[in-house]
């Protein structure tokens, strides 16, 4: 059962409420029945809840600073900039989410969306 959450959570396309409730259930009767087997399930969720915040984060900022090249400009090195500005931020923002549970690192992934 742990392993179709799993399965779940890393090949949509889209972590949806549906899903993240799902896994959530599980880990909950888990915990009533005593079970060890909800580790996998809870990891791999807030992994890729992470990871769906990193990317979102990452964008926005990249879209922030990036230039579009023109004829006489290729901007290569200010999008280079960009890149590593936007990863910084993004990083950052990961970091500030060590200790927050499940439903709080959720939420914020729903307002990106």
């Amino acid at each position: 059962m742990a392993k179709s959450h799993v399965e779940t959570i890393r090949e949509c396309e889209v972590l949806t409420d549906e899903i993240v409730k799902s896994a959530r259930t599980f880990i909950d009767n888990c915990h009533r029945w005593d079970s060890c087997a909800y580790g996998k399930v809870l990891n791999t969720l807030r992994k890729r809840i992470i990871s769906d915040i990193y990317e979102a984060e990452y964008q926005i900022e990249y879209e922030k600073r990036y230039q579009e090249p023109t004829s006489t400009q290729s901007y290569e090195y200010g999008n280079e900039i960009a890149f590593r500005e936007a990863d910084r931020l993004a990083k950052e923002v990961v970091r500030e989410l060590k200790g927050k549970s499940i439903e709080q690192i959720y939420n914020i992934l729903k307002g990106y969306r």
